[in-house]
């Protein structure tokens, strides 16, 4: 019997399988670690992953929350100028009625001034014709003693002097005197008037307040 057809051994036919096999599983734990290795680095791509998806959805939270309190605070800003604008309009409302009401107590105590001049006028005029009046009269009266000095008699020279001079002397006291009174009555004529004009500046004062306050009332 021919060598070659001889059958092998058992052992010597495992061999081949034995080998693939082995060099089966090398390629398995070669692949396998592999396989290993890329899940583990697509777990931790996931987790990276995750972890910036958990960051953003933090970030959209708090960008949410940010922009909830830009509009509190925008409407808080609005409502605040609304109001700084009602009241800056009122207050000017308030300078344009006081200014209003200044003027309108210019004009009552230019009014009141312009009357007191006139009557202090008025009395001055009178007051100098009232002067020139007497002391008129009293030439005239002085004249006509003279004249009558020249016609009496020499005799009653002095005594016509005595007389002549006591009546110069009582019209001087009494023109003195008449004077002293027309000058009291001027000063009280004129204290009266600024009296007047102030009571009239006060009255129109309380009268602009009372309707300042009766604006603000309504």
């Amino acid at each position: 019997m021919d060598a070659s057809t001889r059958k092998r051994p058992l052992s010597a036919r495992g061999a081949p399988a034995q080998r693939a096999a082995v060099n089966a599983e090398g390629r398995f734990i070669a692949h396998w670690d592999e396989f290993v290795e890329h899940r583990r680095e697509v777990q931790r791509r996931f987790s990276d992953a995750f972890a910036l998806v958990e960051e953003r959805q933090e970030a959209e939270a708090r960008l949410s929350r940010l922009c909830h309190q830009l509009e509190a605070e925008v409407d808080r800003l609005s409502r605040q100028g609304a109001d700084l604008a009602s009241r800056a309009e009122a207050c000017e409302d308030r300078q344009s009625m006081q200014a209003r009401c200044m003027e309108s107590c210019r004009e009552v105590a230019e009014v009141l001034r312009e009357k007191v001049q006139r009557t202090v006028q008025d009395l001055a005029g009178a007051i100098a014709s009232l002067r020139a009046e007497l002391a008129e009269d009293l030439e005239h009266r002085h004249e006509s003693m003279l004249e009558a000095l020249r016609i009496t008699d020499r005799g009653a020279d002095g005594e016509l002097e005595r007389r002549l001079g006591e009546l110069s002397d009582r019209l001087g006291t009494g023109l003195m005197e008449l004077r002293g009174e027309v000058d009291g009555q001027l000063r009280d004529l004129r204290r009266r008037a600024e009296a007047a004009a102030r009571v009239a500046a006060e009255a129109a004062g309380a009268e602009a307040d009372a309707r300042l306050r009766d604006r603000f009332v309504e």
